[in-house]
């Protein structure tokens, strides 16, 4: 399971900055380019900063790595709002400042983005998000129906480790982009484990795409419920037990069901074709035999009806 936005509401807010005040520029740098995102953490940016009304800006080009972060180009300088893990992998040079600030905001369990400037982290913003009411009660029912539950995000380890102990979870992996979403997902399955993923963004939908059972949060990006052939329509979490259970129930009804028109069939077929005239001395009428089959699509269909209450 994806963490934000799928076990948490994915309405973040920001829990602080460093600097505690970007300069105009800077301000409206990031505040123009988190407009054009449809991540959470961009969407908390906005909200929180709007208040200060910092002018508009427009950017010579703008793109967003999904499970990264944004790039943008502005008067020829480059700008980056991205994770912890991709400055690092961008080699930029972290101020021994910032760098003291990350360590403290991720020792707090805040999620964290950085505002890199031309290869240099200009600054951090740091957010809180909280997970849904339904999360801990669905891990809960999960573990107890023998479902081993683990928690991916591409958030940083202490931020991650937070979250899954306020639900109940043990194994959690963090610092993931989207193709090491992808190949867990498939570890998982090379080790003959059936898969079901449940994503929101558009970093969840290649694991989506190759899971066993993709389900898509319905509060979430157009391309996971595109992907996912499941999607729970209101976000509550507890409708993946849910489905768990009419998948289980749905197999046993149509086992059932080939059972029970497999014998029906056998012996009336049988009794039909003559087998049984030496032992009774009579054959079954052509009125009979009609209506015993249309009996037997009546009790395959009655047989079926019943996993309406399962919903």
């Amino acid at each position: 399971m994806d963490k934000t936005g799928t076990i948490t509401y994915g309405k973040p807010q920001v829990a602080g900055s460093y600097p505690a005040t970007f300069a105009d520029e800077d301000l409206s740098v990031i505040y123009s380019a988190e407009q054009l995102s449809s991540h959470p953490f961009a969407q908390a940016v906005v909200r929180k900063f709007q208040s200060k009304k910092p002018a508009k800006v427009y950017f010579t080009s703008f793109t967003e790595h999904p499970g990264r972060g944004i790039e943008v180009v502005y008067e020829e300088n480059h700008y980056w709002l991205v994770s912890v893990k991709q400055a690092i992998s961008m080699q930029v040079n972290f101020p021994a400042l910032v760098a003291q600030q990350i360590e403290r905001y991720q020792a707090e369990g805040y999620s964290i983005v950085c505002y890199v400037k031309n290869q240099v982290v200009e600054g951090v913003i740091a957010f809180a998000d909280m997970p849904r009411e339904s999360a801990a009660r669905m891990v809960e029912q999960l573990i107890e129906a023998g479902v081993d539950v683990h928690l991916v995000s591409g958030d940083n380890e202490n931020a991650v480790k937070r979250i899954a102990g306020q639900i109940g979870v043990m194994q959690y992996k963090a610092n993931m982009f989207p193709e090491e979403k992808l190949a867990y997902v498939r570890e998982l399955q090379q080790k003959g484990l059936k898969v079901a993923m449940v994503g929101d963004g558009i970093n969840d939908a290649p694991a989506l795409a190759v899971a066993d059972v993709g389900i898509a949060i319905g509060t979430g990006t157009d391309i996971a419920i595109a992907t996912a052939p499941i999607t729970l329509l209101k976000g509550d979490l507890r409708k993946v037990v849910l489905v768990r259970r009419i998948a289980e129930k749905t197999i046993r009804v149509i086992r059932q069901n080939f059972f029970w028109a497999f014998v029906y069939n056998l012996v009336g077929i049988a009794f039909a074709a003559g087998l049984f005239y030496s032992l009774t001395g009579t054959l079954l009428n052509p009125m009979i035999a009609g209506a015993a089959m249309a009996f037997s699509s009546v009790s395959v269909v009655l047989n079926s009806l019943r996993l309406k209450k399962v919903v």
